[in-house]
């Protein structure tokens, strides 16, 4: 899971800025730490507890191609629509989680990465 915390951090600011793309960002990553809440204590955090830095995103999703875009919308959708976890649910969540992460992995190049 910790592999995926990078990705998953730079994926939430690249969707935070530009208008739609950075707002659709912080929408998911908020929904997705009301939803992991319950399994705070179990479960490690795939945004590291760390804020989602919307200005830093909105500097450089420039640098994204459309198609890293299109793939960071998909994974903001994918974390929105996740369940909520809760302590019986927490592996499914996991795995959810963890096929969200497939949205953008290998998508989503080193300079649209680096950039945020």
């Amino acid at each position: 899971m910790k592999k995926f915390s990078g990705v998953v951090a730079f994926a939430a600011l690249a969707l935070t800025g530009c208008g739609s793309i950075c707002d659709d960002m912080l929408d998911a990553s908020d929904t997705y730490r009301a939803k992991y809440s319950p399994c705070s204590s179990s479960l490690e955090n795939i945004f590291d507890n760390e804020a989602f830095n919307v200005t830093q995103c909105e500097r450089t999703v420039d640098k994204c191609t459309d198609a890293e875009q299109d793939a960071i919308n998909d994974y903001a959708d994918c974390l929105r629509t996740l369940p909520e976890c809760s302590p019986s649910t927490r592996d499914t969540f996991k795995n959810a989680v963890e096929g969200c992460n497939l949205k953008i992995k290998d998508k989503v190049g080193n300079s649209c990465r680096s950039a945020l």
